[in-house]
């Protein structure tokens, strides 16, 4: 006989709606989580970009020669060992080529005549018989999460993908002075060729001594984020922390 107790369950529709729910949440969940990571990579390509550059500081300042026996200075035909030439390792070459190449090379340079040291940093650095940016022992690498870069003047517009930093310490204090070269890619040769002149870029200092001007680094998200951070290095700078991470302001 019935006794007209009805079983307990879930019918095919409630079954249904509860799994299409549960995939909407996932979803959501999912977006969020994903949303998060590629914020915290922008973050840490920005940080890492950041800390990139402050290095090129550090090791103007603490230099160390990668040349070996085989290795001459420039203008000179002849091998020497290191400690036994008359050229020094003055600073960095940090050059970016269509925002999502880095090559890193020492810049190395000459003693200027002892009268030379009578004047100013930059007249002392002008009176170095060469600056070159040599190959030996160059550092070739790209941004993290494959963000990309562009470089502009604070008071110019548009940016460039393609630029490079000139830091060169004054062989009369030791102070460090940077250079930006818009347009200017240096591409890496082999390490048997000597490398790019710079020269001309420490003459001309109205147009590429930065010195009253800042220099801001543009760091390119490429669809991680939409908020865009970048890098100020101050036109007075002449150690790493004058090297910022900010807010975009116009990038």
């Amino acid at each position: 006989m019935s006794t007209g107790v009805r079983q307990a369950g879930f019918t095919i529709v409630e079954v249904m709606l509860f799994f299409a729910v549960s995939a909407v949440l996932a979803a959501a969940i999912f977006a969020t989580s994903m949303l998060n990571i590629n914020q915290q990579r922008y973050t840490d390509a920005v940080k890492s970009f950041k800390a990139l550059v402050q290095e090129q500081y550090v090791n103007t300042t603490r230099v160390q020669n990668p040349n070996d026996i085989n290795s001459h200075c420039p203008d000179s035909a002849i091998a020497k060992e290191r400690g036994t030439n008359d050229c020094l390792v003055v600073g960095k070459l940090f050059s970016v080529t269509t925002g999502r190449t880095v090559v890193i090379r020492n810049i190395v340079g000459g003693l200027p005549a002892e009268e030379k040291y009578t004047g100013t940093d930059i007249q002392a650095i002008q009176a170095m018989p060469n600056l070159y940016a040599v190959n030996a022992g160059a550092e070739t690498l790209s941004p993290e999460w494959d963000t990309s870069v562009m470089a502009r003047l604070a008071n110019q517009f548009p940016g460039t993908d393609s630029f490079s930093l000139a830091v060169v310490r004054s062989p009369a204090t030791g102070t460090p002075y940077t250079f930006f070269i818009a347009g200017e890619t240096f591409p890496a040769e082999d390490e048997a060729s000597i490398g790019e002149s710079i020269k001309p870029f420490v003459l001309d200092t109205s147009n590429y001594l930065l010195n009253n001007n800042d220099l801001i680094i543009c760091i390119n998200p490429e669809g991680l984020t939409s908020l865009q951070q970048q890098i100020t290095i101050s036109g007075k700078i002449s150690g790493p922390s004058g090297v910022e991470q900010k807010d975009s302001t116009g990038c």
